[in-house]
Protein backbone atom coordinates (compact mmCIF):
# COMPACT_ATOMS: atom_id res chain seq x y z
CA UNK A 1 0.00 0.00 0.00
CA UNK A 2 1.30 3.46 -0.85
CA UNK A 3 2.23 5.68 2.07
CA UNK A 4 -0.09 8.51 0.93
CA UNK A 5 -3.07 6.16 0.61
CA UNK A 6 -2.51 4.74 4.08
CA UNK A 7 -2.09 8.18 5.65
CA UNK A 8 -5.31 9.42 4.05
CA UNK A 9 -7.12 6.31 5.27
CA UNK A 10 -5.85 6.97 8.82
CA UNK A 11 -6.88 10.64 8.69
CA UNK A 12 -10.37 9.67 7.48
CA UNK A 13 -10.74 7.60 10.66
CA UNK A 14 -9.90 10.46 13.02
CA UNK A 15 -6.20 9.80 13.50
CA UNK A 16 -3.64 12.56 13.94
CA UNK A 17 -0.20 12.27 12.36
CA UNK A 18 2.66 14.08 14.09
CA UNK A 19 6.29 14.31 13.13
CA UNK A 20 8.65 13.23 15.86
CA UNK A 21 11.62 15.39 16.67
CA UNK A 22 14.87 13.77 15.59
CA UNK A 23 17.10 12.49 18.37
CA UNK A 24 20.32 14.17 19.35
CA UNK A 25 22.32 11.57 17.48
CA UNK A 26 22.14 11.85 13.69
CA UNK A 27 22.65 8.07 13.46
CA UNK A 28 19.38 7.35 15.27
CA UNK A 29 18.11 5.14 12.43
CA UNK A 30 14.90 5.34 10.42
CA UNK A 31 12.73 8.42 10.95
CA UNK A 32 9.14 7.86 12.02
CA UNK A 33 5.93 9.78 12.43
CA UNK A 34 3.63 9.28 15.39
CA UNK A 35 0.03 8.33 14.63
CA UNK A 36 -2.48 8.99 17.41
CA UNK A 37 -6.08 7.90 17.77
CA UNK A 38 -7.44 8.97 21.14
CA UNK A 39 -5.15 7.51 23.79
CA UNK A 40 -3.66 4.96 21.38
CA UNK A 41 -0.53 5.61 19.35
CA UNK A 42 1.71 3.86 16.84
CA UNK A 43 4.88 4.68 14.92
CA UNK A 44 4.86 4.76 11.13
CA UNK A 45 8.08 4.91 9.08
CA UNK A 46 8.53 8.26 7.37
CA UNK A 47 8.30 7.45 3.66
CA UNK A 48 7.66 9.29 0.42
CA UNK A 49 4.04 9.49 -0.74
CA UNK A 50 4.56 6.91 -3.53
CA UNK A 51 6.63 4.56 -1.37
CA UNK A 52 5.08 1.12 -0.87
CA UNK A 53 4.74 0.22 2.81
CA UNK A 54 5.22 -3.42 3.79
CA UNK A 55 1.93 -5.11 4.68
CA UNK A 56 3.33 -6.12 8.08
CA UNK A 57 3.92 -2.44 8.97
CA UNK A 58 0.40 -1.45 7.87
CA UNK A 59 -1.19 -4.25 9.91
CA UNK A 60 0.92 -3.42 12.98
CA UNK A 61 -0.21 0.24 12.92
CA UNK A 62 -3.86 -0.71 12.30
CA UNK A 63 -3.83 -3.21 15.19
CA UNK A 64 -2.15 -0.82 17.63
CA UNK A 65 -4.75 1.87 16.88
CA UNK A 66 -7.67 -0.55 17.28
CA UNK A 67 -8.85 -0.14 13.69
CA UNK A 68 -10.50 -2.81 11.52
CA UNK A 69 -8.18 -4.45 8.95
CA UNK A 70 -11.15 -5.34 6.75
CA UNK A 71 -11.73 -1.61 6.06
CA UNK A 72 -8.29 -1.16 4.50
CA UNK A 73 -8.34 -0.17 0.82
CA UNK A 74 -7.66 -3.06 -1.54
CA UNK A 75 -4.14 -3.44 -2.83
CA UNK A 76 -3.56 -2.74 -6.50
CA UNK A 77 -2.72 -5.79 -8.55
CA UNK A 78 0.74 -5.79 -10.08
CA UNK A 79 -0.36 -7.98 -13.00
Amino acid sequence: MESATFRKWLLDRGCRIERQRPGKAKKAGISHVLVRRGELEAQLPLAGSRKQLPLEVVYKVVDRLGLDRSELPRMKSRA
